[in-house]
């Protein structure tokens, strides 16, 4: 099922299944800030990272990489299909990688050289969308991950060292971005600081409306987690579900799980990316 006018996300159909329980970024730009229609391909898998022959996604090799979403379903599927006929100037290509990145490379040998080339495999992977018609560019770096629960309970330096790892990356990742714009005259690539906004969220929810109802930004509920895993989808009359055993209804927790922010940061992160390309 491809995107139209009734079903904007194609499939799976809209809301699908997010890691939010409810809309994430993807869908809030697509549905709700939208100044007109927009058709979304949506090629994101979870645990996916850059490239699974420089880093391996935790989840397996079945996980389609970065690199494997291009070369597997982008090319094949949406270059020159005359049923979708997609320009470079009425397209943006949003790239948003580095977390699981982060993950499996602080499991395993964390050096310098590893993540260099993760970063030299997104150019790569650029560059080919350029050569096939891409001109507008996203670019989300990582969020500060290293405050999600699954690193929180880390002690310094090893919880440092993943904060490390994220500053590099990201430092590279804005590098990246400018030269694209050097190299190609005709792109235009938009350098979004995902990390600095969550940071502003983590360090004090209540200064921006969409976050304000936050009541925690440390840690997530066990028993939300269990119930969430039980479903496929969420339904609107569950996105403010309450467990008494976890003192708030569970959009008032910022973290729905170990890693994964609940729907209300999706809502101010789509919001922002909104207002940097009306920009």
């Amino acid at each position: 099922m491809q995107p139209d006018e009734a079903n904007p996300l194609g499939n799976p159909a809209y809301p699908g299944a997010t890691s939010a329980n409810g809309p994430n970024f993807v869908d809030f730009m697509t549905a709700t800030y939208n100044q007109s229609f927009i058709e979304t391909y949506n090629f994101a898998w979870g645990g996916a990272t850059i490239d699974e022959a420089v880093v391996a996604s935790v989840f397996g090799p079945s996980v389609q990489s970065f690199k494997d979403q291009v070369n597997r379903l982008f090319q094949p599927k949406y270059i020159n299909n005359p049923t979708v006929p997609w320009t470079g100037s009425n397209s943006m290509f949003v790239v948003f990688f580095g977390i699981n990145d982060a993950i499996g490379t602080w499991l395993g040998p964390a050096n310098d050289s590893l993540q260099y080339g993760e970063i030299k495999s997104y150019e790569n992977l650029l560059n080919q969308m350029y050569s096939e018609g891409a001109r507008n560019f996203l670019l989300m770096n990582v969020p500060p991950v290293d405050r999600a629960p699954i690193y929180s309970s880390l002690k310094d330096p090893m919880r440092a060292d993943v904060g490390g790892w994220i500053g590099r990356f990201n430092f590279r990742l804005s590098s990246l971005a400018y030269n694209l714009s050097q190299r190609y005259p005709e792109a235009t690539p938009f350098y979004f600081d995902t990390n600095f906004l969550f940071t502003l969220v983590l360090d004090d929810s209540t200064r921006f409306p969409e976050t304000a109802g936050y009541r925690n930004t440390t840690t997530y509920c066990e028993a939300y987690l269990e119930w969430v895993m039980t479903r496929s989808i969420y339904a609107p009359g569950t996105m403010s579900y309450y467990d008494p055993v976890c003192g708030v209804p569970i959009d008032q927790y910022f973290w729905l799980n170990t890693l994964h922010p609940t729907y209300p940061m999706h809502n101010f992160l789509a919001s922002q990316i909104t207002q940097l390309l009306l920009s």
